[in-house]
């Protein structure tokens, strides 16, 4: 039986989130800030993180993927792509299930994350498979 651990973090700059989550498994919550990482999956498709959190939250939930720090900042995404993508989400978890061109099942936090990284990262095929984090398959 696995324990529900709560965690209770106050930042140094006075931000307090709240993070939930079952021993043993991937972080569920990250904090609001936005402190770009830029990753690289197996396919070699560069990927741009909100912060170290969702990018280790993601790594956590998807091994698969094989996702390396490549640099903090942005992946490179032309000018006008960018303009187009979404740059913020909502906090409300609400997880789907989505797949790479390799096959690779990726969870998202959210809708909005999924579309973001779709719009982002074009080169990842990625495509819907259903609501509800991929492990429930």
């Amino acid at each position: 039986m696995k324990a529900l651990s709560i965690f209770v973090i106050v930042s140094i700059l006075g931000t307090t989130f709240v993070s939930v989550a079952l021993a043993d498994e991937c972080p569920m919550v990250c904090p609001l800030l936005y402190s770009p990482i830029c990753a690289q999956d197996v396919s070699g498709s560069r990927i741009t993180y909100g912060n170290k959190c969702e990018y280790e939250a993601d790594s956590c939930r998807n091994p698969s993927r094989g996702l390396r720090f490549i640099k903090t900042g942005i992946a490179f995404v032309s000018v006008a792509l960018a303009a187009k993508c979404p740059t913020t989400c909502p906090i409300l978890y609400s997880p789907i299930c989505a797949e790479d061109v390799t096959g690779t099942r990726i969870t998202y936090d959210t809708k909005c994350q999924y579309e973001a990284e779709s719009c982002r990262n074009p080169s990842q095929g990625l495509r819907f498979i259903k609501t509800g984090e991929c492990s429930e398959l």
